[in-house]
């Protein structure tokens, strides 16, 4: 027989594991920045359970992981509490020119709640030239 607690417990576990799901709050969007300055892509998720990834797709279709390099590439927000934001410092047009892609990963291994983010495009301008 089911107490009334027990039955109080089950609902309370059911309804916390479906809310429990982790979703996008912000997704990464276009930006441009000048060549030397910084900019921020968005990456914010609602009960994150799974790592923070980011990647860089190139024009053939493969994929490039990026690191967290201090004074490059910095993490923008609290990861614990959901924000995966990058900060790109002292951009480059050959090294930060490109799409960029925000992945977390399943919060468990049975689970089916990977997140990827759409592409958001990066455009380091050209430097500028001044004449005489």
């Amino acid at each position: 027989m089911i107490t009334m607690i027990s039955l109080v417990s089950l609902v309370s576990l059911s309804v916390s594991g479906v809310m429990a799901v982790q979703r996008w709050e912000e997704q990464p969007s276009s930006t441009f920045v000048n060549p030397g300055g910084e900019a921020s892509l968005a990456c914010r998720i609602a009960n994150k359970m799974g790592d923070c990834r980011w990647e860089m797709r190139q024009e053939d279709g493969s994929t490039n992981p990026l690191g967290i390099y201090p004074g490059k590439r910095e993490g923008a927000g609290d990861r614990a509490a959901g924000d995966c934001s990058i900060r790109i410092l002292e951009a480059d047009f050959n090294i930060d020119n490109g799409r960029y892609v925000c992945q977390v990963t399943a919060s468990g291994f049975r689970e089916t709640d990977t997140l990827i983010s759409r592409e958001a495009i990066l455009s380091v301008r050209g430097a500028f030239l001044s004449y005489l």
